[in-house]
């Protein structure tokens, strides 16, 4: 699991609610509604466009005010220009802020599955004595954990604390952890930071040029399962 230092707790939460919505009410009237129609006639300007307007300004507006149709002035444009900086250092606040927020609710979901699959790990050894506990695991193992088989894949079981060498598999294609441990996959010749984690019920993309791989189930009491193409 990943340690979080800092946790997002409710009261934090509800100060940040607060920030956000007084800075909501402040952006509020910058909206301006755009139909469809107008906003798929907006034109594009990316960095290559943005550096032409700019080359513009200051090479024939600056130089030649003569050529500045009768509808704005210099100073109009100027303004947009302070306009753009301001927009633009904004979204960039609000982008990273939103990334912020992602990254920190993955690292949340991955700790509270990594935690209820330690404790489905004991249910099951606990089940073997434990008539309750034993049907509450099947109904979550029947409910999210299995899966039926799927075409133009192979199956494989591997046992508990097991590694099994794969070979031949397809480029590109997704490796199915369709059990209920925890299961690692490395490329032979990769680097053990490339390890993909793939957790029950999940899967993960093959990197390019995966062909032969070890596959590892974490669990040291129960038998894991994945579906691969080869």
């Amino acid at each position: 699991m990943i340690k979080v230092t800092h946790p997002l707790t409710t009261a934090l939460t509800t100060t940040i609610k607060t920030d956000l919505v007084a800075i909501d009410t402040l952006v509020d009237p910058i909206l301006i509604p755009l139909n469809k129609t107008q906003k798929k006639g907006l034109v594009g300007v990316g960095a290559a466009r943005d550096a032409e307007v700019r080359a513009i300004e200051s090479e024939i507006m600056e130089v030649y005010p003569s050529t500045i149709p009768d509808s704005f002035t210099l100073t109009d444009f100027q303004a947009l220009d302070v306009e753009q900086t301001n927009c633009d250092a904004l979204e960039a606040i609000c982008t990273n802020l939103a990334s912020t927020f992602k990254e920190h609710g993955a690292i949340i979901r991955n700790n509270r599955m990594l935690m209820s699959i330690a404790v489905l790990d004991n249910a099951r050894l606990g089940a073997k004595n434990d008539s309750l506990l034993a049907s509450s695991v099947k109904v979550i193992t029947d409910t999210y954990l299995t899966h039926g088989p799927k075409t133009g894949i192979t199956t494989f079981n591997i046992a508990n604390g097991g590694v099994m060498a794969i070979a031949g598999l397809r480029n590109r294609k997704p490796i199915i952890n369709n059990g209920t441990t925890v299961l690692t996959v490395l490329e032979n010749s990769s680097s053990a930071a490339l390890t993909l984690t793939i957790n029950p019920g999940d899967s993960k993309l093959m990197p390019k040029g995966w062909v032969n791989a070890k596959v590892t189930n974490l669990s040291a009491t129960n038998e894991g399962s994945f579906q691969v193409h080869i």
